[in-house]
């Protein structure tokens, strides 16, 4: 869902927000240069290059402590719309990065002791099923026999939101935590996460129950799951009274079911994904038949089949029964 991407760009602008993002994900850095708030830089990416806004590119943050100067770039990915030129992507980001660097630096650049930042490459995915792309560049360049160390390694880093423990998630005390457990919500699970996830925000400070507010329904907008009650949301005194707005926002007709609509494409991309990784391909016949599946529980048991199926075949024929 681009809405949905968009509204997390939105999230993670939010310099306190991708802060939180650092002391949950990269723990070891924080520590080790002491990274604080202010260490953190918006950088603007279409200074950096315009390629970067057009292809996506989210966030990138300068870090600038007394003892590290670098970027941290983080690119979300949502709905399982796997892209197998990630890694590659990933690479051009970071060339664009470093041009931008080079040419800031300006003369000093050409000196010997000159050293590139660091960029630590991430992806934010949430999308239905696991991320099946590879990490490595060297993963994607045809090899030649004596000559593969001219193949260059770059890996990136991906943090798949749906394998994060929810425990977890409830105990770290900080606004993003709250925002990825909600990220996670299935239908089924609505009722008993609200009741669950309402007592623990009581534990925040006023200040960041507030931010949760705010950026809670910027997600819901970008999700689709809520198109109205954003003066109600800001005018909340009770977390209570938030959650029970967004069970309300949910259940109202059409929204539930266009967030589920979107779980559906990604489950159907999901199952064509697994059965192109197995066989090569997918028949132009399996896919129309499987968009026309609109059942999510039927699509969940045709994506458990795609995994164990021993051919496009008895995959098809596992589709008409269903």
């Amino acid at each position: 869902m681009k809405k949905l991407d968009e509204a997390f760009k939105k999230i993670f602008q939010d310099r306190e927000i991708f802060f939180e993002f650092l002391q949950m994900f990269l723990p070891d850095i924080v520590s080790k240069y002491s990274i604080t708030l202010d260490s953190l830089i918006l950088e603007n990416i279409e200074k950096i290059s315009s390629s970067l806004r057009s292809k996506r590119a989210d966030v990138i943050y300068r870090i600038k402590t007394k003892d590290l100067e670098a970027f941290i770039f983080v690119l979300l990915e949502h709905q399982s719309r796997k892209d197998y030129l990630m890694p590659f992507r990933m690479l051009e980001y970071t060339v664009a990065i470093w041009r931008h660097f080079i040419d800031e630096v300006g003369e000093k650049a050409k000196r010997k002791q000159f050293k590139l930042p660091p960029v630590i490459p991430i992806v934010l995915y949430d999308g239905y099923g696991r991320w099946t792309v590879q990490r490595d560049i060297s993963e994607k360049v045809r090899k030649v026999p004596g000559y593969e160390r001219y193949v260059p390694r770059y890996e990136y880093m991906v943090i798949n939101v749906n394998e994060l423990e929810k425990d977890w998630l409830m105990d770290f005390e900080s606004v993003l935590s709250k925002i990825l457990v909600i990220d996670g919500v299935r239908k089924e699970q609505i009722r008993d996460m609200i009741k669950e996830l309402s007592e623990n925000v009581k534990k925040l400070p006023e200040d960041k129950r507030k931010k949760l507010i705010e950026l809670l329904h910027v997600m819901m907008i970008g999700a689709e799951a809520a198109e109205e009650g954003e003066k109600e949301l800001e005018e909340m005194e009770e977390v209570e009274g938030m959650f029970s707005r967004l069970v309300k926002e949910l259940k109202k007709e059409g929204r539930i079911e266009g967030r589920l609509e979107g779980k559906m494409e990604a489950i159907v991309e999901a199952i064509i994904d697994a059965l192109e990784e197995r066989f090569g391909y997918v028949p132009e016949d399996v896919k129309d038949k499987l968009s026309e599946v609109k059942d999510i529980k039927k699509l969940k048991i045709l994506f458990r089949k795609s995994i164990v199926v021993k051919s496009i075949d008895e995959f098809r024929d596992v589709l008409e029964s269903v």
